[in-house]
This record gives C-alpha cells, structure tokens and sequence, in this order.
C-alpha cells in the first residue's frame, strides 16, 4: 500500500508535468505544421488543448508545489494566450465595428458591406437575419430555394429584377446589390459536387467583383483519438476540403483576376482558424476577421461558439476596414459582416 501511495504521488507531482511537458512540444509542433496527417489534432481549438496542459500542470503544482510544475503551468498559460485565435480579436479594445444599416464612408470612400452566414437546412427566415445590415453582398450556405432568394432580394435591393441580383439557391448562394453578370465554371471546376462553391461575376457600381459563396465538406466529428481509423477519417477529410478549395484557386486563376480585380471569398470553410485548408487561399487573400475584427470571433455553434469555420477573405483589392460576427436567431452558425474599402477606386 505505502509503495502505491508513493507511484501515485510521483504521477501527480512528476509524472503529470512532464506529461504536460511532452503534450507542449506535440500541439506547438502540430499546429505549426498542420500536417493532414494530424489533422484529427488540430480539428479542435487550440485554446481546448491549452486548458488540457494548463490543468495538467496546474493540479501536479497544487499537490507537489514544484518548481517545474509551477514553471508548465506558466509555459502553457502563455502558450495558450499567444496561439490561440481567439486573443487578437478579443483585444482590440475601442475598435468600432459594422453596425446596423448602412455603413458610414471611409475617408469619403463608401465601403462595400459583405454578410456570410450559413441559413441552417435552407431556413428562408435564417436568410433574411441579413436583412437590418443593409449588404452589397450576401453569400449564403445552405441557401433556400430560388424562389425565397428572389423575395429576399426584393426587399433587400427593390430597385431593378430581383432575377439580376441573385445566384444560385438550395445550397450556396449570391445576392448583391449590383448585377449578377454570370455563374463562370473552369474545367477544373466541374467536378465540385453540390454546388459547394458558386462563383460569380458581379457588376456594382462601375466596377467588376469577383465573389464566390463557399460551404466545404462537412468535417468529422469523431473524436476517438485512440482508433487508427479516426485518424484515417480526418485525413481524408482534410484532402477532400483542400481539394475543393483548390478548385477555387484555379477559377481565379483561369479568370486572371488573383491580384487585379476585386475578389472576396466567404461562407462556411467546416474548418477551424489556421486549418491548412485556409493555405490554398493565403497569402494572396487575407481573413477579414483575423486582420480587423473584434471581440469573440467563434461561429459554430451559434449558442455557445468553440470554433470559428465562416470566414470572409478578400484580396488586396478590397482592404478590410472593419469585421465582426453577430448571433444568429434562426441558424445554428453566427453571421459574418465586414465592410471593404475598394482600394482600386
């Protein structure tokens, strides 16, 4: 019995900080790398594996109060706070953000207002949340049928043929203020399953804009780390995501609009932050939210959101000016909305 006693005191105040220890290194060196073959890690928020560490650490220090512990404790602390997506965001005090109805110009520049939001099983009442932002552009998942988009675009814009303002519907989605100038597919595209990425050619305002509604594959939710098959689920479900964002770089790049017109991508990516999916797009386009947004950033779930998997990304032609997402009534998913400076004016 007093041998046990003492095993077990040795796990509590050794044992459990260098376990902390080693979890450090594999979640630091992971998440660095996002390699597809860890994808089943890197699937949760980085902060989720910090309060591990941190607890980890933080009991071994209160049963043993040892300097290592104590030491972990601090390491994971700031770990976790430094890498976490949620910090920036959360920081930036006093930094105004899109407000209801029309955004206010930007040194005499009227700025183009994008909402992205997920409609939840095609909810046309969850589509019409967008309604009080007063949008340029909407890019809508799991859109409700053609029809609804054509109400919804009678309200939002009644000037002109509701039928010029919209694309697609019963699963991605486009409204805009401008006109839709036509649904442009390369052969790279045609096998995207679903309409699961919908591009479009807008005309708004004199100009030419290139928006593409995205809802990837949904991602696994198996969390069994300790089966070999969950991690083969992950990983191919990683490759299955990033293909189809490949296929979205290959319509920009077919149309040679990368760098030289207005582009803004948005929708929901089912992959958290920092997810190598994202690697298709940066560093030619940048995350609205990630560069100007503030406070909690999380979208899904709507009640209580852990990860955040709708983005809007832009690329240097429309320069983010401010971003924020909102609680949704009728989705499980927050909306996003930020307001774009057209630098190419």
């Amino acid at each position: 019995m007093f041998v046990l006693s003492r095993i077990v005191s040795w796990c509590l105040r050794v044992g459990l900080p260098l376990a902390a220890l080693g979890l450090h290194l594999v979640i630091v060196v992971t998440y660095a790398r996002r390699w597809d073959h860890a994808a089943a890690l890197t699937v949760f928020p980085f902060w989720a594996w910090g309060v591990l560490g941190l607890s980890m650490s933080l009991i071994a220090w209160i049963i043993g109060r040892k300097r290592f512990a104590l030491g972990m404790t601090v390491l994971w602390f700031v770990t976790m706070v430094v890498g976490s997506d949620e910090t920036r965001p959360l920081l930036r005090f006093g930094v105004q953000k899109p407000l209801v109805g029309l955004p206010p110009d930007e040194n005499g520049h009227r700025l183009l207002r994008v909402v992205t939001l997920n409609c939840h099983h095609m909810n046309p009442i969850a589509a019409e949340e967008v309604l009080p932002w007063a949008p340029d552009i909407v890019l809508l998942q799991e859109a409700p049928s053609n029809h609804a988009l054509m109400e919804l675009a009678a309200k939002l814009y009644p000037d002109g043929q509701p039928k010029d303002h919209v694309a697609g519907g019963w699963e991605c989605a486009v409204l805009t203020r401008g006109k839709i100038q036509g649904y442009i597919t390369t052969p790279a595209m045609q096998h995207v399953p679903n309409l699961s990425v919908l591009p479009v050619k807008i005309e708004l305002d004199g100009r030419t804009i290139h928006a593409v509604s995205v809802h990837l594959q949904g991602a696994v939710t198996n969390v069994s780390l300790h089966r070999l098959s969950t991690w083969e689920l992950h990983y191919r479900n990683r490759l299955s995501r990033r293909a189809e964002m490949v296929d979205v770089r290959h319509y920009l790049e077919a149309l040679q609009v990368w760098k030289s017109a207005p582009v803004v991508i948005g929708g929901d990516f089912n992959a958290p932050a920092g997810d190598a999916v994202y690697r298709e797009l940066e560093p030619d386009l940048t995350d609205a939210f990630s560069a100007v947004g503030s406070g909690w950033g999380d979208t899904f779930p709507n009640s209580s959101p852990l990860l955040r998997i709708d983005h809007l990304y832009s690329n240097s032609q429309l320069k983010a000016i401010r971003a924020r997402t909102v609680k949704s009534i009728n989705s499980d998913h927050r909306m996003v909305v930020a307001d774009f400076l057209n630098t190419g004016e």
